[in-house]
């Protein structure tokens, strides 16, 4: 390829652009579509800022450089203002679309959609719009880590790409027309798949047949013509829903305010919902999933950082906040794997870029990927670096949304939606690791290969990040527990019931929790206890759990839960005559171990009023072997004979709450709750228990029908029977409705 040297301006000397000829387009064509990165990367390091190539039949120039991107979308640059596709017959399909027009017409549009609400981010927060997202998202979010904790420890593979495509189809839904896609409408369950139908069209050969030889049982069409079917039924639906919302007001409709053409406001619904949107977010989520998978260090900041402040709903860039960590994570993601990485303008007449002269009617792919990794502008273009976005850094914005006139108008919106998503997956899932390639497809959109992570509910000590109570709106005071044991702190939240008086006029729950997991995890548990039980409650994670130091013992879990019935006890807030201890799995055994030895130290107060077991065992090594015999079907007698030695090989740990439970003190009332479904430990160690209890013990065994092992919380009778307990035995100034002897709790005494 040649250059020749053409004038231009004052002076000035630009080489006129030379296009390639037909016989280079299989090959550029071929090497942009399998490795669009490699291929723009290697012709901009080797031909410079500026380079020409063939796509398909057309020569197109590659504006490569950040400064040379930067001049295409200049306003003042002689290039069309819409997308320069129009050679692409299925993208006629979406009709006088803003991204399609040009002139005075596209002018004229732009102005009108500047005014909508999804233009200005300050707009977004009035009209409660951000609101909505957030609280849309968060319930995909926990409805997603609900199926995670479902899978247990061996974790759930997710499709990170496809999962966040999927929810924003259903939050542009939402936001345009206040409809979800799965529940409103009979029609809903089509909008995905008409809308991944007209997409399909829009790059196809733009070929329109359909042959209906059903006489001959021949029947076919083309995907331009199955594309144009499937937007005539999306011009349907969406007109009937912009009807369904004409007499709201405001308008539920946000474009009924600023465009008064009802096809002209359907044909915005077509586009601002369309398949390429939920691509674009679900590129940026999933680009955003694999970085901080390997920065785990960073992702623990970012938890960190979100921990203890309700979600930050306002579009604020990192330059102007340096404190905004999520918001310089995302625009680091933008920045290293923009969505789309480039656009396609037309010159409308000859002009200069990159000191190319280039004539009229030449297509420019403006590459916002090398764009945004100039190492002329871009220290360590290719490493990911959030930190570069701080308000003390001279790094220019990226091009990924678009520059100065050409910029992205739905910017905001896509910005509110993604704070939202990765916000949210941040605070839900304390571990994700990337499954598969790490390669990426950058065609249409950028995306991992593989797309895929798995979250591994990490075992207790795994992962120091937590949810936080703050998620759940709660009063809380998070509180670091001093251990007599050096260099082993506790971490604990207090949580508080819903205002009705001074909290220290209601009973306080200690509460110790099982073997897996942490107080993170016990927060919806909380939340229903403050609420249904009338009554404030201690969460506290013992040594080497959750955020606590140390390595667990048996010895060193009953000092944590003596610490913490001390720490307790010299709260302000809470009444120290007025505390009950509560143990469920693990947690009873730590408690009869802590309540047992309190009983020895003759003459002192035990430190608590009632003690609360839940689901708890005889011993370990007696619950393994009970679990052997079940699993096996054994005989009694060939079953201990086979099992007894290997039991005590295997199990080290003792908790041998049978024998603790019969030092507990005279007049001490005891509250055993038990689920009969309990799939963990069996109900009959609940009630072997009770009768171990000594004679002189205040005992209430309540029963409760379905429940199991982790959930009996959530069954009919839990929380009366509960309330019951705690208010009757407790020094309450709020009387209980509920008595223990009431029916139908099934209880004994």
């Amino acid at each position: 390829m040649s250059h020749k040297r053409t004038e231009t301006g004052a002076g000035a000397v630009a080489a006129r652009m030379e296009m390639p000829g037909l016989l280079r387009g299989p090959a550029d064509t071929a090497g942009f579509a399998r490795d669009a990165e490699a291929f723009l990367t290697s012709r901009f390091e080797r031909e410079g800022e500026v380079f020409a190539a063939r796509i398909l039949q057309w020569p197109v120039v590659f504006a490569a450089s950040h400064e040379a991107v930067g001049e295409a979308l200049h306003p003042e640059r002689e290039l069309s203002s819409a997308q320069g596709y129009k050679s692409f017959a299925g993208l006629g399909l979406f009709g006088p679309a803003v991204l399609f027009q040009d002139g005075e017409q596209h002018a004229l549009t732009k102005a009108q959609l500047r005014e909508s609400q999804f233009a200005h981010p300050e707009r977004l927060e009035a009209s409660g719009t951000a609101a909505k997202l957030h609280q849309e998202v968060r319930k995909q979010v926990l409805d997603l880590r609900s199926r995670c904790d479902a899978a247990g420890s061996k974790g759930l593979e997710i499709g990170v790409y496809e999962w966040a495509k999927t929810l924003c189809a259903d939050l542009l839904h939402l936001v345009f027309l206040a409809q979800h896609i799965k529940t409103d409408a009979d029609d809903a369950a089509n909008f995905q798949a008409l809308h991944r139908t007209l997409w399909r069209g829009t790059v196809s050969s733009g070929i329109n047949f359909n042959v209906d030889l059903g006489v001959f049982g021949l029947k076919k069409k083309s995907a331009f013509r199955e594309a144009k079917d499937a937007r005539a039924e999306l011009a349907r639906l969406f007109a009937d829903a912009d009807d369904a919302h004409a007499d709201t007001n405001p308008p539920t409709c946000p474009f009924r305010r600023e465009i008064s053409a009802k096809q002209d406001r359907v044909d915005h619904y077509i586009m601002f919902t369309s398949s390429m949107v939920g691509k674009a977010v679900g590129s940026v989520v999933s680009s955003f999933v694999m970085l901080l998978a390997e920065n785990p260090l960073l992702r623990e900041e970012l938890a960190s950082s979100l921990q203890g402040s309700e979600t930050r709903q306002n579009d604020t860039e990192a330059a102007g906040d340096e404190n905004d960590l999520l918001a310089r994570c995302l625009l680091e993601v933008e920045r290293l794997y923009p969505p789309v990485i480039g656009c396609c303008r037309t010159t409308t007449a000859a002009t200069v870029i990159g000191k190319r002269q280039l004539a009229a009617g030449t297509k420019v792919w403006c590459s916002f990927l090398t764009a945004n990794r100039d190492p002329k502008v871009y220290k360590n273009p290719t490493h990911f670096d959030p930190e570069r976005w701080k308000a003390s850094s001279s790094d220019p914005a990226h091009l990924s949304f678009g520059a100065g006139a050409h910029q992205c108008l739905g910017r905001p919106l896509a910005r509110q939606i993604l704070r939202a998503i990765c916000g949210e997956l941040v605070r839900s899932f304390t571990a994700w690791e990337v499954c598969g390639s790490r390669e990426y497809r950058w065609l249409p959109v950028a995306r991992p290969v593989s797309g895929v992570i798995s979250n591994r509910d990490p075992r207790d000590n795994e992962d120091p990040s937590l949810q936080s109570p703050v998620f759940y709106g709660l009063e809380f005071e998070e509180v670091f527990i001093q251990t007599p044991t050096p260099g082993v702190e506790l971490h604990a939240w207090i949580i508080f019931a819903p205002a009705q008086g001074p909290p220290k006029s209601l009973p306080t729950v200690l509460f110790l929790h099982g073997n897996a997991g942490n107080i993170g995890h016990r927060l919806p548990f909380a939340e229903d206890v403050v609420l249904y039980g009338n009554c404030n409650i201690m969460l506290v994670d013992y040594r080497g759990f959750g955020r606590s130091t140390g390595a667990p013992s048996e010895e060193g879990l009953i000092e944590d839960g003596m610490s913490a019935l001390s720490y307790l006890r010299e709260c302000p807030d809470v009444d120290p005559e007025n505390i009950f201890l509560m143990g469920r799995s693990l947690g009873g055994a730590v408690s009869i171990a802590l309540a047992s030895k309190l009983a020895t130290r003759a003459g002192l107060d035990l430190g608590f009023r009632g003690l609360i077991l839940e689901n708890t065992f005889l011993s370990v090594p007696t619950l393994v072997r009970d679990h052997i015999r079940d699993t096996l079907s054994l005989d009694r007698g060939l079953m201990q004979e086979l099992c007894t030695g290997a039991v005590n090989t295997v199990v080290w740990l003792d908790w041998n709450s049978a024998s603790r439970i019969k030092a507990l003190p005279e007049e001490l009332d005891v509250l055993l709750i038990s689920g009969v479904l309990d799939e963990i430990v069996p109900s009959s160690h609940m009630t072997k228990l009770y009768a171990l209890a000594g004679p002189n013990v205040v005992k209430t065994l309540l029963r409760i029908p379905g429940g199991d092992h982790n959930f009996s919380w959530a069954r009919p009778g839990y929380f009366r029977g509960l309330k019951a307990f705690l208010h009757e035995k407790g020094k309450s100034s709020v009387p209980s409705s509920d008595t223990l002897g009431s029916q139908p709790l099934s209880v004994e005494k």
